[in-house]
């Protein structure tokens, strides 16, 4: 979707991502997207931006360098539940 639009889009997203794992689950969110279609919060229209070349090329690139990538480390305990994981 990146790769051949420029652009995610929500609904598409959402739809795939059922699709390939379980669209029985899928089907629970329908009401929720009838309403935000019906509403106009998402849109089912695929935008494409202008220059779908340049961004590709901009990534390429980018995946070229291998950057630092900090670890994770919580500032709370995470077998702890409540305000003992806190304090």
């Amino acid at each position: 979707m990146m790769k051949k639009n420029g652009r995610l889009n929500e609904i598409w997203l959402m739809i795939k991502y059922f699709l390939k794992t379980n669209p029985i689950k899928g089907l629970t969110y329908l009401k929720l997207s009838l309403n935000l279609l019906k509403k106009k919060r998402i849109s089912l229209a695929k935008n494409k931006i202008e220059n779908v070349e340049a961004l590709r090329q901009i990534v390429s690139q980018a995946s070229k360098y291998k950057l630092p990538v900090e670890e994770y480390k919580p500032s709370y305990k995470e077998d702890v539940v409540g305000y003992k994981a806190v304090g």
